[in-house]
């Protein structure tokens, strides 16, 4: 498989409520797909940690 198939990628863009997050659960499903939410992601850090904190202070 070379990298063109390898990575592909789709990015969903919209406003809050959109259904972005819907969407990419259901793509999810789909074999050779992966959903990776960044707001899943930076809502699991822990406040306290050092990545947590360094994020805390770009985004507050």
């Amino acid at each position: 498989m070379n990298d063109a198939q390898r990575y592909r990628t789709i990015l969903l863009f919209g406003a809050p409520g959109s259904g972005k997050g819907t969407q990419g659960k259901i793509l999810g499903h789909v074999p050779g797909f992966f959903h990776l939410s960044c707001g899943e992601v930076f809502r699991g850090l822990n406040p306290a940690s050092e990545l947590g904190k360094t994020f805390l202070q770009y985004s507050s």
